[in-house]
C-alpha cells in the first residue's frame, strides 16, 4: 500500500468519527505536506517513528477539537427513555386511515421518516439561501436545543410548586349555603361544566387573577357579607421560575369542597450558537403543558392540594361532567430535536406527582392521511379522588374547538390545504380551500375514539356542532357560502344544506333540537332558521334581514331568541352594540321584536360577542346581565348592564357602574369589566383590576376590592 494510501485511510477513519466537515489542515494532501516537512535528512530510521507521532497528534487534535466543538454547540446526550406502559385495549372501531402502532418503535420510525425528509429539505434550502454545505444540517444536538423532554418528576415536587396563603382573620370551614340563587357559568350543554375565570357557589367566589409579570392565582373571596367582602384564601403560581419555566392559570372549576386549577406552562429552549442563529431562525423553540392541579378546600382559609396532573400539548380546552374532568390538548411532537431525543418525545407523556409515563400504546392512534405532526390528546381524571388515574388517548392530528356532551366529544380543526374530501361515494379534490376536519369521542369506562371526516369549510366555533339525536351537525362557511353536515353515529355524510346566504360568513349559530339558527352578514345580517327534524333533508325555515350582525345567539324560551352583536345601516355597521329580540316562534317568520343600541358615545362592545362566558343569565328573574364598553369624547366608559323582557320587549333594569369605570386620566383597558355574576340581591362585577359588590336594585357601591398590578415586584397601576 502506498503511502499516500495510508494518509486516506487515516482520513477515512477520522471523518466517520464525526459528521462534521474537517479543516483543511487534516485532509489527506494536508498531513501527507505536514509529514513531508517533519522528515529529517540524517536520521532514516527516525522517520517512521516522526511519522507516526505527527499522525497521533493530529488523531488527538481531532478528539480534542471535536469534544469542544460537541460542547460548544451544545451537543444533548440521549436522554433517559419516559416509562412506558402496555394496556391491554379494545381496538377502537375507526375509519380506513387510523390504525393503532404495534409497538413504540413503530411509531418512532414514523415520525423519523418525516425528521429525515426534513432535514433533506432543509438542507437543500440552506443551499438555495447561500450556505454550500449540506453537513449544516445537525444529525445530533448541535442547535443546542437541549432536553424539552425532561426526566422523571421528582417525588413531592408537584407540577407547579404552587404556594398556598392564607388570610389574616379568615373564618375556619365554609359556612353551608343559604340557599338563594347565584350565578353560574354559561354553558352550551345543560350539565356540561365548562372552565372560567370566576366561580360562585354562592357563599364563596373563586377568580383567577393576575398581578401583572410576577405572578398569577386563584383569589377565594367570602361575599357572605356583600356590604364586607374579604379575601380569605390565595394559591399563588410564580409565573416563571429560575429556569425559565413560564406558567399561568388559565381557568377553574369548583366543586363542592373541591377545586381544580388549569394551567398552561412552557418551558423554553433557545437556539444555541450565534452562526446558526444567522443561518437557521433567531427565535426560541420551548415545550408545553397543560397542567391541573386539585384542591381540598373544605377549609377556604387554607387549600390543600390533593393531586397534581399534567399532559403534553397546549391547552385546547376543557369540560367537567359530575367529576369528571375533561381536558384536550395540542401535542407539537419536535421535529426540529436531534433523532434521539426525538425518538423519546414523538409520544406524548403525562404526569403526575412523581411519575412521566408515554401514553399507552393501545391508546395512541396514527392517522395516516394527514401531515400534521402534531397529536389531539384527551384526558379524563375525577377530581373528586385522592390521586391522578387518568383515561387517555390521543390521535395524530390537531383541534381548535370543541364540543362535548354527557357521552361524545367533537373536535374541529380547519386547515387551508389541498385536501380529498369524501362526499358518500365519490372524492372530491379541493385546492388550497379550508376544510375541517372533525374527530369524534364516545365516553363509557374508556374514551373510544369513533373516527374522522373531513368537511369543506371553515368552522366558526364550539355553537358551530353539536350531537343529537344519534347524529352530528356542523356548520361550515365555505367558498359557496354557507353550510350545514349532518353525519350519523358511523360519521358518513347523510345530509347537507349548502349554498346558504352565498357570498356571506357565519357570525353566530345555535343548535337547538330539531331547529338551528344561523346569522350571517356581508351588509345586512339574515337570521336563518333551520329545520334539521329530518337529518336527511336538511332545510331553511324562513329568514329575517336586518341591519348589523349578531355574533352570539342564546334562547330566552321556547319561543324568544337573544342576540347580541353590532347595529348597523343597509350599507354596513355602525360600530354600536346592540341586542336583539327574536320571535322564532313561527320558524316560517322569524321576526326582530325589540332592540336596544348602546349609542351615548362613539362606539361600544361587549365581551359577551365573542365569549359566552361574559353572558350572566338569571332565570329566576327572567333577566340578563352583559359587559358593556363604551369609548366616546370624554373617554371610555365600562359598566355591566341587567336587562330583561316586559311585554316582548327589551328592557335594561339598571346598570352598574364601578368606581373606577372611565374617567380622563383612567386606563379602561384595566378596568373594563369581564365578568358579572350575583348572589341573592347582589349583583357583581369582575374586570382586571377591580371586584366590585352592587346593591341590585338601586345600583349602590356596597363594597369593592382592588387588585394592583406590579411589574419585578413594583406596583405600576394600583386604583386605591
Amino acid at each position: 500500500m502506498k503511502c499516500k494510501d495510508k494518509y486516506l485511510d487515516i482520513y477515512t477513519l477520522l471523518r466517520a468519527e464525526t459528521d462534521r466537515p474537517l479543516p483543511e489542515t487534516l485532509m489527506p494532501a494536508a498531513i501527507e505536506a505536514l509529514v513531508a516537512e517533519a522528515k529529517p535528512e540524517a536520521r532514516p530510521k527516525r522517520k517512521i517513528r516522526t511519522r507516526y507521532f505527527a499522525v497521533a497528534a493530529v488523531f488527538l487534535f481531532v478528539v480534542l477539537s471535536g469534544a469542544l466543538c460537541w460542547r460548544f454547540f451544545g451537543g444533548t446526550p440521549r436522554v433517559e427513555r419516559p416509562q412506558e406502559v402496555q394496556i391491554a385495549q379494545a381496538e377502537d372501531k375507526a375509519d380506513d386511515y387510523l390504525r393503532s402502532a404495534a409497538s413504540y418503535a413503530e411509531i418512532e420510525s414514523f415520525f423519523l421518516e418525516r425528521w429525515q425528509a426534513y432535514r433533506e429539505s432543509y438542507r437543500e434550502s440552506l443551499w438555495n439561501f447561500g450556505t454550500k454545505s449540506s453537513d449544516a444540517v445537525p444529525e445530533s444536538g448541535q442547535y443546542g436545543f437541549g432536553n424539552l423532554n425532561g426526566g422523571a418528576v421528582t417525588e413531592g415536587s408537584g407540577i407547579f410548586n404552587a404556594v398556598t396563603d392564607s388570610a389574616a382573620g379568615g373564618s375556619g370551614a365554609a359556612d353551608a349555603q343559604t340557599g338563594a340563587a347565584h350565578g353560574e357559568t354559561n354553558t352550551q350543554v345543560a350539565g356540561i361544566e365548562e372552565g372560567d375565570i370566576l366561580k360562585n357557589d354562592g357563599a364563596y367566589l373563586y377568580i383567577v387573577r393576575s398581578s401583572g409579570q410576577d405572578a398569577s392565582f386563584v383569589d377565594i373571596v367570602d361575599i357572605r357579607d356583600p356590604k364586607a367582602m374579604r379575601s380569605v384564601g390565595r394559591i399563588s403560581v410564580p409565573n416563571k421560575d429560575k429556569d425559565g419555566t413560564y406558567r399561568q392559570i388559565t381557568d377553574l372549576y369548583v366543586l363542592g369542597d373541591t377545586l381544580a386549577v388549569l394551567s398552561s406552562v412552557y418551558m423554553p429552549e433557545a437556539i444555541g450558537g450565534a452562526s446558526l442563529e444567522t443561518r437557521c431562525y433567531a427565535f426560541a423553540y420551548g415545550a408545553q403543558k397543560s397542567a391541573v392541579q386539585v384542591y381540598d378546600i373544605a377549609d377556604r382559609t387554607a387549600p390543600k392540594l390533593r393531586f397534581s396532573y399534567a399532559v403534553d400539548g397546549a391547552l385546547l380546552s376543557s369540560r367537567m361532567n359530575g367529576s369528571v374532568l375533561l381536558l384536550t390538548t395540542n401535542y407539537d411532537v419536535p421535529m426540529y430535536m436531534d433523532k434521539a431525543n426525538l425518538q423519546n418525545a414523538c409520544v406524548p407523556c403525562y404526569y403526575t406527582d412523581t411519575q412521566k409515563v408515554r401514553f399507552p400504546l393501545g391508546a395512541v392512534k396514527i392517522t395516516e392521511d394527514t401531515q400534521a405532526n402534531s397529536y389531539l390528546t384527551v384526558s379524563l381524571l375525577d377530581i373528586g379522588k385522592g390521586s391522578a388515574d387518568p383515561k387517555l388517548k390521543a390521535v395524530l392530528g390537531g383541534g381548535s374547538n370543541i364540543y362535548c356532551s354527557g357521552d361524545a366529544l367533537l373536535v374541529a380543526q380547519t386547515d387551508y390545504t389541498d385536501t380529498q374530501v369524501r362526499e358518500g361515494d365519490t372524492v372530491v379534490y379541493i385546492a388550497d380551500t379550508p376544510v375541517t376536519r372533525l374527530f369524534v369521542f364516545e365516553f363509557a369506562e374508556q374514551i373510544r375514539y369513533k373516527g374522522s371526516a373531513t368537511l369543506k369549510g371553515n368552522i366558526l366555533n364550539q355553537f358551530s356542532m353539536d350531537a343529537y339525536n344519534g347524529c352530528y351537525r356542523i356548520a361550515t362557511t365555505d367558498t359557496e357560502g354557507c353550510r350545514v353536515t349532518v353525519l350519523d353515529k358511523d360519521l358518513q355524510t347523510v345530509g347537507t344544506l349548502a349554498g346558504i346566504a352565498k357570498g356571506e360568513s357565519i357570525y353566530a349559530v345555535r343548535f337547538m333540537g330539531d331547529t338551528a339558527y344561523m346569522v350571517t352578514f356581508y351588509q345586512t345580517d339574515p337570521l336563518f332558521v333551520l329545520d334539521l327534524h329530518d337529518p336527511a333533508h336538511p332545510a331553511v325555515a324562513g329568514e329575517v334581514k336586518i341591519p348589523g350582525f349578531s355574533n352570539y345567539l342564546h334562547p330566552y324560551s321556547d319561543t324568544l331568541l337573544i342576540g347580541i352583536g353590532t347595529d348597523g345601516t343597509d350599507t354596513g355597521t355602525n360600530g354600536q352594540l346592540k341586542v336583539s329580540l327574536f320571535d322564532v316562534g313561527d320558524p316560517q317568520k322569524p321576526k326582530e321584536i325589540s332592540k336596544i343600541v348602546y349609542d351615548d358615545m362613539y362606539a361600544s362592545g361587549s365581551p359577551a360577542q365573542s365569549d359566552h362566558k361574559a353572558y350572566l343569565s338569571m332565570p329566576e328573574r327572567g333577566a340578563f346581565v352583559i359587559p358593556v364598553q363604551e369609548y366616546g369624547k370624554y373617554g371610555p366608559h365600562t359598566y355591566a348592564s341587567m336587562l330583561t323582557v316586559e311585554d316582548r320587549a327589551l328592557r335594561i333594569v339598571q346598570n352598574y357602574t364601578p368606581a373606577s369605570g372611565g374617567t380622563d386620566d383612567t386606563d379602561v383597558s384595566f378596568h373594563e369589566i369581564t365578568r358579572a355574576t350575583y348572589a341573592g340581591n347582589t349583583i357583581f362585577t369582575l374586570s382586571n383590576g377591580q371586584l366590585t359588590a352592587f346593591d341590585r336594585e338601586t345600583g349602590e357601591t356596597l363594597s369593592a376590592l382592588n387588585y394592583p398590578y406590579t411589574y419585578a415586584g413594583q406596583v405600576v397601576n394600583d386604583i386605591q
